[in-house]
């Protein structure tokens, strides 16, 4: 099994994360994720890999006071953040440290299991699924969400390319994303034991601001490059920005940068 870091975000990464990226990409997707999953009213939820929260909050909302939430983290950082914003007056909402490779919770106690821009990351995928079937109640519901490969996302193919040129191959190789195939990935969901698996592509818009203000931000709250970005010399930040932002041209209008970004939703049952 192919092994992949394990990235952490320090505390301004976390807080430019909830209040830049979510609303200008993940608080989108959420929504679509949890369309197609459909969580109920009473329903217990837990959301994996969670973030700053934006999953386990908008899913609040849909089960209502009867409901539970639990969204769950290996990253301090990230659950800081989503302690903060919880919101008042919805589903209980519950923070926990932990890792989707060994959950901590009994089985079959949630109606609900969800996991938005996580799986890609986990060093064994295959484990974390059966973990997360584990702790799905009989006939609940699954549902995740992973960018597609990155020649689907042009704004990953500029930084990447930007980041070969002014750093190294092996940082531009952290802005790119493997594990985005339909067939593969609903033939993992298969093989860790979920049934009716289902994969669809869809198109999120990634809504930033002026490049000169919005590049630097993304670095920032990017998990995997912000500790790259952050060693950088001033001048090879300005020439990095500035590449990709010439690349970027013709997605800027008034209002700053407006990217298609191709994801898969997957969803499937217990």
């Amino acid at each position: 099994m192919a092994q992949t870091k394990i990235w952490r975000m320090d505390a301004a990464g976390a807080e430019i994360y909830e209040k830049v990226r979510v609303p200008g990409e993940f608080e989108q997707l959420a929504r679509m994720l949890l369309d197609r999953v459909a969580p109920e009213r009473g329903h217990a939820v837990l959301d994996v890999a969670c973030g700053t929260g934006i999953v386990a909050r908008l899913a609040a909302e849909r089960v209502g006071e009867s409901g539970q939430v639990t969204g769950l983290d290996r990253d301090d950082a990230m659950l800081a953040v989503a302690r903060a914003n919880a919101p008042h007056g919805s589903a209980p909402l519950t923070w926990r440290a932990g890792d989707a490779q060994a959950l901590p919770f009994a089985a079959g106690v949630f109606d609900v299991v969800l996991c938005q821009q996580g799986l890609q990351f986990f060093p064994d995928r295959l484990g974390a699924l059966r973990e997360m079937l584990r702790v799905l109640a009989a006939g609940g519901r699954f549902g995740a969400c992973l960018w597609r490969s990155s020649e689907f996302d042009p704004f990953t193919i500029a930084a990447g390319e930007a980041l070969a040129r002014h750093v190294g191959q092996e940082a531009a190789d952290q802005a790119t994303y493997a594990f985005g195939d339909a067939s593969e990935l609903r033939a993992l969901i298969e093989e860790a034991g979920f049934r009716e698996a289902e994969v669809a592509p869809l198109t999120v818009s990634r809504r930033m601001g002026p490049p000169a203000e919005s590049i630097p931000l993304f670095f920032a709250s990017s998990g995997r490059l912000n500790s790259i970005y952050a060693r950088l010399e001033s001048g090879v930040r300005a020439a990095l920005v500035a590449d990709i932002a010439h690349a970027m041209r013709s997605y800027v209008s008034p209002k700053g940068m407006e990217v298609p970004r191709e994801t898969l939703i997957a969803t499937a049952r217990r």
